[in-house]
């Protein structure tokens, strides 16, 4: 007998190895596989990958996170539930299975669950960008129907909370044009609801709408999100040129329910309200009203109509020999028109005026003639 006691004890030695070293190769294959199904969008055969996974290694986490992917793909949400619980309880620190269960709790409406599993999904991978983009979401999601009850104290904390996590995933993903999207929206949504900043944030949700174009031009949220922006700034033409562009796609409108309505009674008000610009600066600028050439000068500037923007800012700047807001306007045109020459003369201009009221315009030119002067001969 005593000779067999070692045998015994190195077979159990050798079963417990087995038993901790990892799931089993074949768990591993079976779980490749069924992924390699879900991608395909063929629920039923991953189903049955995951199902023989667990035969190999019946507690392996990514199997069980597996089988609750495959029920959501064939519609079976609290079934999905069930696997993604069984999931954690395999592996607590599975910040996957914590996100997926997160989004199940948000489409049942329980915000406050959702945002506890996006958050503990992140204390365990800060680096998990669909944690960060689940919890800006739903983040947004209830300040928007807190704000509808007018506890704009917790309004005010949760855009804050969610614009951190959106800019943090800008940092992990620059390329991540939904990301930009949803932060243009928190922007957007914070200048509806405190005025008194509403100028910094509309700048704000305006730059990073320019981050969501260069990571995707044809993003339709970003374009969605562009026109509600451009229209809300006043822009009327940039909001229907981004309608427009949607409209080539041939999809995207339904994103913008009701905006284009708005947008052409904007462009319609605006027409007019240019016509008669067009007909009173004159005889305003005779009574030392110079605001309306000023606003015609602008008006052509935006549209791109040239031979009239010539004339009319030319006119004006000579009306206003100290305007330097004017003249940056102009300056802008002008280097948009590729006439950097003609700019350059613009802006000294400005820098030799005494323009202490108009510090953007005079630090605009100071920048512009670096740069214009850096590519010149």
């Amino acid at each position: 007998m005593s000779l067999r006691l070692p045998l015994v004890l190195v077979l159990l030695s050798a079963l417990s190895c087995r038993a901790t070293s990892g799931p089993h190769p074949q768990a591993i294959n079976q779980s490749t596989q069924g992924a390699r199904y879900l991608e395909t969008g063929q629920p039923a055969r991953a189903k049955e990958a995951y199902l023989l996974c667990l035969e190999y290694t019946p507690d392996y986490d990514r199997c069980l996170n597996g089988l609750g992917l495959a029920a959501l793909q064939a519609g079976l949400r609290e079934e999905a539930a069930s696997w993604f619980r069984k999931a954690i309880k395999a592996n607590r620190d599975f910040a996957e299975a914590r996100t997926n269960l997160g989004a199940y709790y948000e489409e049942k409406r329980q915000p406050e669950r959702a945002i506890e599993l996006y958050t503990s999904s992140l204390g365990i991978d800060p680096g998990y960008q669909p944690a960060r983009y689940n919890l800006a979401r739903v983040q947004l999601g209830k300040a928007r129907r807190l704000a509808a009850k007018g506890q704009l104290e917790t309004v005010k904390i949760l855009l804050t909370s969610a614009e951190s996590q959106l800019m943090r995933l800008a940092q992990l993903a620059p390329m991540r044009s939904d990301g930009f999207s949803m932060l243009a929206t928190v922007y957007m949504e914070r200048a509806q609801h405190f005025p008194g900043n509403r100028s910094q944030d509309m700048e704000r949700a305006r730059v990073t709408f320019g981050q969501c174009l260069s990571a995707n031009p044809q993003d339709l949220d970003c374009l969605a999100i562009g026109s509600f922006l451009a229209h809300a700034m006043g822009d009327c033409d940039l909001a229907n040129q981004r309608i427009a562009t949607m409209r080539s796609l041939g999809r995207g409108l339904e994103r913008v329910p009701g905006l284009q309505q708005k947008v052409q009674a904007c462009l319609a008000a605006r027409d007019a309200g240019i016509r008669n610009l067009e007909t009173t600066w004159q005889s305003e600028a005779n009574l030392g009203n110079l605001r309306p050439l000023f606003d015609l000068c602008a008006h052509y500037v935006v549209r791109k109509v040239v031979d009239r923007a010539t004339a009319t800012c030319e006119m004006a700047m000579k009306r206003a020999p100290k305007a330097a807001g004017l003249r940056r306007v102009y300056a802008e045109f002008l280097i948009e028109l590729q006439q950097p020459e003609a700019a350059i003369e613009v802006c000294e201009e400005v820098l030799r005026l005494a323009a202490k009221d108009e510090p953007a315009a005079v630090e605009y030119c100071r920048e512009a003639l670096r740069m214009l002067r850096l590519g010149g001969p």
